[in-house]
């Protein structure tokens, strides 16, 4: 019988819960147990089956040049990891995976994967949003590499939400406030940024106390969005 926290997993949320129950019995899959710092796949390992964390957390890292080991995220569960490098034209790893606590994880052949994904298209769909979701976080936190202020990168992070959730330019008047919802949780927020979660906590607590904006769990209400926008323009 499949473990229910497999079933129970995002990526077979639009699935019928008994259909895919009776669809995953039936397929070659692998389970991995890993304790807190063990080492789960190494970078430049092949990926010929697709993993799905069900519980737990894995730290994705590389090492530079001198050898120190440097973050690039933590993968908490559920997740589903690496779907586009296992329908690379080289399926191979590009971080290495530890275990950051105790962790199960699945990991389910491509090539069952792929008649897995005929028989439910949502899966296929979910496996396609994951990609794109992944990508737009790359691509953001790309984009905010060019501020090097922890208070640089908040701004330049909220300004392009309020243009494409509201209609009101950087460059308008503040007439009246306006509201946001922000796409991430905190702990998100914070690798995105490349800092410490208390770190951030206390950057955003200084831009409330400034009157930049309020917050209310993942809705933030600024006061005065040229203001927000003239924090760019500060010293670096």
């Amino acid at each position: 019988m499949a473990d229910a926290r497999l079933v129970l997993h995002p990526l077979f949320a639009d699935a019928d819960r008994e259909a895919i129950s009776r669809a995953l019995d039936q397929l070659r899959m692998r389970r991995c147990d890993a304790a807190a710092g063990e080492l789960v796949l190494m970078r430049g390992a092949e990926y010929d089956a697709l993993g799905l964390l069900v519980s737990g957390a894995l730290r994705a890292t590389i090492d530079d040049m001198s050898g120190r080991s440097l973050l690039i995220e933590t993968l908490r569960a559920p997740e589903v990891l690496a779907a586009p490098v296992l329908y690379s034209s080289q399926p191979r790893l590009p971080v290495t995976l530890t275990a950051a606590e105790p962790s199960v994880l699945w990991f389910i052949d491509r090539a069952d994967l792929d008649r897995l994904s005929v028989r439910f298209p949502s899966v296929y769909r979910r496996l396609l949003q994951d990609a794109g979701d992944k990508f737009v976080f790359l691509s953001t936190k790309l984009r905010l590499i060019q501020f090097t202020t922890l208070r640089h990168k908040i701004a330049g992070f909220l300004l392009p939400m309020i243009r494409d959730q509201t209609d009101h330019p950087a460059d308008a008047s503040d007439s009246s406030d306006v509201v946001i919802t922000l796409p991430y949780s905190r702990e998100r927020m914070a690798e995105l940024f490349g800092v410490a979660r208390p770190s951030l906590s206390r950057a955003l607590g200084e831009f409330v106390r400034e009157g930049f904006f309020d917050l209310d769990g993942s809705v933030v209400t600024v006061r005065s969005v040229s203001r927000l926008a003239a924090v760019l323009g500060e010293s670096r």
